[in-house]
């Protein structure tokens, strides 16, 4: 939870208490978890890598690299038309 500029803390009564029963209970073991955490971290690194190539200077876009990884002109429009050209 965001308490100011650049300070953040936890909210306790958010978190969610599960033991070894309830997992057993969704068929989940350890190395399901331990999976889902190391697949969490790689895809977030992949994005932030991502993220940094498309926006290698702080205030510009790489137009080019997006569309080439993805060709759907009709977001393009919506993403880099200004709203003063819309029809």
């Amino acid at each position: 939870m965001k308490v100011g500029p650049n300070e953040w803390t936890t909210e306790t009564n958010r978190l969610f208490l599960m033991d070894t029963r309830d997992f057993n209970k969704l068929g989940l073991g350890t190395d399901d978890l331990i999976d889902a955490f190391i697949q969490t971290v790689m895809a977030t690194i992949a994005i932030d890598k991502l993220a940094q190539q498309l926006m290698k200077d702080p205030s510009t876009f790489n137009r080019e690299l997006f569309r080439s990884l993805n060709k759907d002109e009709a977001l393009m429009k919506e993403l880099f038309t200004p709203p003063w050209e819309e029809q």
